[in-house]
């Protein structure tokens, strides 16, 4: 899937100057907006009227996506979890997909920790090794 070093496959290759761009985008519009008008915004750029279940090709380009989205986070400007799972998802909708953005919390040694993903056909697509298993997950739209 990936290349060692977290190199951008060439397939992609022009689509990832897009996410580099949209990233920072996405952080200053949660900083401008806060995160239940940026969810909004998201929603209503991202809408499609036909929304089709994920076919096995979309899926695994989905799964390339989240993993590129992730490398971007982390050669760009850092970005956080939501951040890469707000663009994914509405990246994702205008594909005509229907991506749901969760949002868990778990705590650990009685701190509180949070993360965001996007899931599409029931199938997580946050390409990070983090377990979700332990985050008590909800959907993004159940915090408006």
């Amino acid at each position: 899937m990936w290349r060692a070093g977290g190199h951008c496959p060439r397939a992609n290759a022009g689509l990832f100057p897009l996410l580099l761009l949209m990233l920072p985008l996405v952080s200053l519009g949660l900083s401008l907006l806060g995160y239940r008008r940026m969810l909004a915004l998201v929603e209503r750029v991202g809408h499609r009227r036909q929304r089709h279940p994920a076919t096995t090709q979309e899926l695994e380009a989905a799964r390339r996506l989240a993993g590129l989205l992730a490398i971007a986070g982390r050669r760009g400007l850092p970005a956080t979890c939501l951040r890469q799972a707000l663009l994914l998802h509405l990246l994702l909708r205008r594909r005509g997909l229907a991506p749901q953005l969760l949002l868990g919390l778990r705590r650990t040694d009685g701190q509180p920790a949070m993360h965001a993903w996007v899931e599409l056909e029931g199938t997580s697509l946050d390409p990070s090794p983090l377990e979700h298993t332990p985050f008590r997950p909800t959907r993004a739209s159940d915090h408006d």
